[in-house]
C-alpha cells in the first residue's frame, strides 16, 4: 500500500502581490470568488521583498479570505519572490512574514498541519531555509528552484519537503510541451515528497525595461499541459498565472485605462499596455473546473468511467487566437521564439483558432469568419468563410480542435449544435473580436479568448 499523501490534492493559481498597490477588500474578496468559481482552490501569493504594501495587501487577501473560507474553503499561502540575487531576503524578514501569516485561518496547510511556503527561485538563497523553518517552528517547503533542473534540486531534498516546476512552457525554438522533467521531478522526489506541477495558459512579454522580450509556442498549451497533469498526477497543480499581464499569463480580464479601472498603470506595467488590455483571458478558466475535479479523482483518460463525463456545470466551449496575422511590413518588435531563443517569435506562432470543448460527445465545430474586408462573392484565393473541424485529440469528456486561419479576417464565431453532426439547434456558439492583418505596427502576439 502506498503511503497516505503529504498534502490535499489542490489547484492554486499563482498571485503576484506586486501588482496590488492600493487593492481593496472588495477587490480582494471579488477575485476569490471568480477564482472559486473556475474550480481554483487558493492563491499561491508572490511577495517581492521591497515592495512597501506587502504587508497591508496580505492582511486585506487574509481579511477577505478568512470572511469566505468556512464556506468556500479557499486557501491562500506565501511564494517568496528570490529572482533577484542583487536584492536578497534576511532571514529575519521571511520568518516574519510566515509568523504574521500563518496563523490566519485561511492558510494552507500539509496534513501533518505544517504551513505551506514557495517561492519563485532563490537558489542561492537556499542554505538559509533551515534557519528559517527552525526560528518559524517548521514549514512544508515547496520551493520552484526550476533553474536547478530536477537533478539540481536532486542535491538539495534534505532541505525541501517538495518542489514546484515552473517550467510549463515549450523550450525555445520547440513547439512542443514535453513532460520529460515533470517525470525526472517525480522520480527524484518519490512518494515522500511533494510535487506541484505549473501549468500555463499563454505566454508573451515585450519589456525592454527588464530585457524580457519573447513568446514560445502556446497554441494548444492549455490543453496539452492539463492532459500532462492528468497523467503524471502531481500533488498539486499551480496555475501560472493569476494576474500577471505583464507576461501574458492571466485568467482574468485586465483593467481598462480611461474610464475603466482606477488603478489601471499599478495593475498593468507600464509598456505592457499595448499587447493586454485587449485580450480578455477569462475564459481560459471555463476549462479548470472540469480539469481539476479529474485531478483530484485521479482519472486520466476515463472515457469508460462514468466519473469522467462532464457534470452540467463543467460543459463549455473556449476559444482563443490571436487577432493578429502577421503580413508584408509587419514589425515583430525583436521577439524571439521563447525564453533564450535566436529564431524570430513568428517561427512557432501558429495563425489557427484553438478550441476546448467540454462535452460527453466529441462533435465537430463550426468556425466562421466576418471577412469584412473581402467583398462578395469571395475570391477564389480566399479560404471559405466556414469550417467544420473535428476534434484532433481528447482526454475524458474534454476534446481539443484547431482550426488554420488561412488568411481569413472579421469577428469569429465559434459554434456547436445538438446534433450528432454538430449541427442543428445550437448547444454553444460565442462571437470573439475581429481578426486583422497587421502590414504595419508592432505585432501582439498574444492572445484574446472567448466561451460560454
Amino acid at each position: 500500500m502506498s503511503p497516505p499523501p503529504v498534502i490535499e490534492k489542490l489547484v492554486v493559481a499563482h498571485y503576484m502581490l506586486g501588482l496590488t498597490h492600493l487593492q481593496t477588500r472588495k477587490e480582494w474578496e471579488a477575485d476569490i470568488h471568480a477564482a472559486r468559481d473556475m474550480g481554483i482552490d487558493g492563491f499561491a501569493l508572490n511577495i517581492g521583498r521591497d515592495d512597501s504594501w506587502n504587508l497591508e495587501q496580505l492582511d486585506l487577501a487574509f481579511r477577505g479570505e478568512d470572511a469566505l473560507s468556512t464556506r468556500q474553503g479557499f486557501r491562500l499561502f506565501l511564494s517568496f519572490d528570490m529572482a533577484d540575487p542583487g536584492q536578497p531576503w534576511s532571514v529575519e524578514q521571511v520568518v516574519r512574514y510566515i509568523t504574521m501569516f500563518a496563523r490566519r485561518r485561511s492558510y494552507l496547510r500539509a496534513r501533518d498541519g505544517r504551513a505551506v511556503v514557495s517561492t519563485f527561485e532563490g537558489t542561492g538563497w537556499a542554505d538559509n531555509w533551515p534557519d528559517c523553518e527552525d526560528a518559524a517552528q517548521g514549514i512544508f517547503l515547496v520551493p520552484a528552484w526550476t533553474s536547478l533542473g530536477p537533478q539540481g534540486v536532486e542535491k538539495k531534498l534534505d532541505m525541501i519537503v517538495g518542489a514546484f516546476n515552473w517550467a510549463c512552457w515549450p523550450e525555445a525554438g520547440s513547439k512542443t510541451m514535453t513532460a520529460d522533467a515533470d517525470e525526472a521531478y517525480r522520480r527524484i522526489l518519490g512518494n515522500d515528497k511533494a510535487y506541484m506541477m505549473g501549468a500555463s495558459p499563454w505566454f508573451y512579454t515585450n519589456l525592454p525595461q527588464y530585457s524580457k522580450n519573447w513568446a514560445p509556442t502556446c497554441t494548444t498549451l492549455w490543453f496539452d499541459r492539463w492532459a500532462q497533469v492528468l497523467a503524471e498526477n502531481p500533488d498539486l497543480v499551480q496555475i501560472v498565472t493569476w494576474n500577471d499581464y505583464g507576461e501574458s499569463s492571466y485568467l482574468t480580464t485586465p483593467p481598462r485605462p480611461g474610464g475603466g479601472h482606477p488603478r489601471h498603470r499599478q495593475i498593468i506595467v507600464a509598456g505592457a499596455e499595448r499587447y493586454v488590455v485587449e485580450c480578455d483571458h477569462r475564459a481560459f478558466g471555463r476549462v479548470v473546473r472540469y480539469f481539476a475535479r479529474m485531478f483530484k479523482m485521479g482519472l486520466y483518460d476515463g472515457a469508460a468511467d462514468a466519473l469522467a463525463l462532464a457534470r452540467e456545470d463543467e460543459q463549455c466551449l473556449v476559444a482563443w487566437y490571436r487577432t493578429d496575422v502577421i503580413g508584408v511590413g509587419a514589425d515583430e518588435d525583436g521577439t524571439v521564439w521563447g525564453e533564450f531563443g535566436t529564431s524570430p517569435a513568428s517561427h512557432g506562432t501558429d495563425d489557427v483558432i484553438s478550441i476546448i470543448v467540454i462535452h460527453d460527445t466529441p462533435k465537430p465545430v463550426t468556425v466562421s469568419f466576418g471577412n469584412p474586408e473581402i467583398s462578395r462573392p469571395m475570391p477564389a484565393r480566399h479560404a471559405a468563410a466556414t469550417t467544420i473541424a473535428e476534434p484532433i485529440r481528447s482526454v475524458g469528456s474534454a476534446h481539443l480542435y484547431v482550426v488554420p486561419i488561412q488568411g481569413r479576417v472579421g469577428e469569429v464565431t465559434v459554434s456547436m449544435g445538438r446534433g450528432s453532426s454538430g449541427q442543428g439547434r445550437a448547444w454553444r456558439t460565442v462571437t470573439g473580436p475581429a481578426i486583422r492583418r497587421r502590414k504595419g505596427g508592432k505585432v501582439n502576439f498574444n492572445v484574446v479568448t472567448i466561451g460560454c
